[in-house]
């Protein structure tokens, strides 16, 4: 029980956490992009 309840937060944790680093980056590497002299 306890152990299927860790898994379960484990999986929402990175769920969250997924879209959460492929939006930053996208983000950076829009910047770079976006400031070539930087």
């Amino acid at each position: 029980m306890y152990q299927n309840d860790v898994k379960l937060n484990y999986m929402i944790f990175n769920f969250k956490l997924v879209p959460l680093a492929i939006f930053s980056f996208w983000s950076l590497d829009s910047i770079s992009s976006l400031q070539p002299f930087y």
